[in-house]
């Protein structure tokens, strides 16, 4: 159970989660952006790699890398698997909508960019 407060406090995340995830589908949709296993497998991999590196672990040979992958997919009863699923679709939707806008840069000082952030996160 929650209480009001926890409710109030943690909705506009949900809210900003939940837009975002309806705006991805719909991206994906109609950019056709699919995934197949073998991006899984690579995300993955990368991903077990980078955690084995900061653990202090020098580098996997490719064989135990293909176990220790396998068996991280396989753990949770799949949740690994789909939520590596969920980061590689999120980065080609992200890579995708790169693409198709045109950014400016723009120089702005400390202060400046203080407000905009404030304006930005504060508008709820």
């Amino acid at each position: 159970k929650f209480t009001k407060e926890q409710i109030e406090k943690e909705y506009p995340v949900y809210a900003d989660e939940l837009r975002w995830g309806i705006l991805r589908n719909r991206i994906v949709k109609e950019a056709g952006i699919k995934i197949d296993h073998e991006e899984i497998m690579f995300a993955a991999k990368d991903l077990i790699k980078e955690r084995y590196l900061n653990a202090g672990f020098g580098g996997l040979n490719d064989e135990i890398l293909d176990k220790i992958t396998d068996t991280f997919l396989k753990q949770d009863e799949g949740k690994n698997y789909q939520d590596v699923a969920e980061r590689v679709v999120s980065t080609k939707t992200m890579d995708y909508i790169q693409q198709q806008v045109t950014t400016k840069n723009k120089s702005v000082d400390v202060e400046e960019f203080k407000k905009k952030v404030d304006q930005t996160y504060n508008k709820k």
